[in-house]
């Protein structure tokens, strides 16, 4: 289930959160597909957005201590709709950067030839999906 969870530090992410490990280990929840929620204050007002909380990570589920979080709540439907849509973003610049790569195998590029291959791929190569 997703939820919106804030932790004592302030820290805010969202997260798939495994309810029933709560009931099994109340010092601990498990939490899986976590994004860490970004407010600044624009200029029309706050923005928020989203990016991969602990990128460096195994894809696994971890655990955290209860005594960390604040406050857990359900996510609206605005909510859902911003992390499907951050999914979708991922995977389009994982295929880009998968082009980018197996044209780059075995070749050496100076900076300009980079860019224009760059710009190529996300500008022309992927017309399925318009990039942000």
């Amino acid at each position: 289930m997703l939820k919106l969870i804030r932790f004592t530090s302030g820290e805010q992410i969202v997260a798939e959160v495994d309810m029933e490990s709560i009931v099994d280990h109340e010092a601990r929840v498990r939490v899986f597909e976590t994004y860490k929620v970004i407010q600044e204050r624009g200029k029309y007002g706050i923005q928020t957005s989203l990016v991969n909380w602990m990128p460096m990570r195994e894809k696994k589920g971890m655990w955290v201590a209860t005594r960390d979080i604040s406050t857990m709540v359900d996510i609206n439907d605005d909510t859902r709709e911003m992390i499907e849509q951050f999914r979708a973003d991922e995977v389009e610049y994982e295929q880009a950067n998968q082009v980018i790569k197996e044209a780059l195998r075995g070749r050496e590029m100076d900076d300009a030839d980079m860019e224009e291959l760059y710009d190529y791929v996300m500008n022309y190569a992927n017309t399925e999906h318009e990039i942000h």
